[in-house]
């Protein structure tokens, strides 16, 4: 009798992206980490890579996240999934493919004459505080609508409907 072994491959997205900083263990290169989260949102994993490759991600790129023990460490690893098919049509890879097409690189925020450090450090807050908020909605969105297989365009505008109405409901906007 031969024993078989089934590994769950997890579909996730790029979730968040982490500071570039340098290598501790490569003078000289410098690294970002991502952070994965299953579509069902119950893993998050953090991975890291070259900046160079990481410049190639974008939010909301689908990978898989497979589960694997490294120095005796319960881990991920992060593969591809192309053309965003679910995860039983899809193999392996040693590093992260492009799946989209590269996003424009981001530009510095704008330089507003007349408004002191303090207020623009409020503004900050405020911008990161809606930012979170949309991004629960985002995700409480592709949870409850995943069993419909719906296109990144449904999610998208489920959530912006729950942003919305959270901030009526509960009196945000101003």
């Amino acid at each position: 009798m031969a024993l078989v072994v089934a590994t769950v491959k997890h579909p996730a997205e790029v979730s968040a992206f982490g500071r570039v900083k340098e290598s501790k263990f490569n003078p000289g290169q410098s690294i970002q980490s991502i952070k994965f989260v299953s579509l069902d949102g119950t893993i998050e994993h953090w991975a890291t890579f070259p900046s160079e490759v990481t410049r190639e991600f974008k939010m909301f790129d689908r990978f898989l996240l497979v589960p694997i023990s490294r120095g005796g460490k319960d881990t991920f690893d992060v593969e591809v999934m192309p053309n965003n098919q679910p995860a039983a049509n899809n193999a392996p890879s040693s590093q992260p493919e492009r799946i989209a097409s590269a996003s424009p690189a981001p530009t510095a925020a704008p330089e507003f004459a007349g408004i002191d450090i303090e207020q623009k450090r409020v503004i900050a807050a405020w911008v990161s505080g809606q930012a979170d908020l949309y991004a629960f909605c985002f995700l409480q969105a592709r949870r409850v609508l995943s069993t419909y297989e719906p296109t990144p365009e449904q999610v998208q505008g489920c959530a912006s409907s729950l942003f919305i109405s959270t901030m009526r409901k509960f009196n945000l906007e101003r």
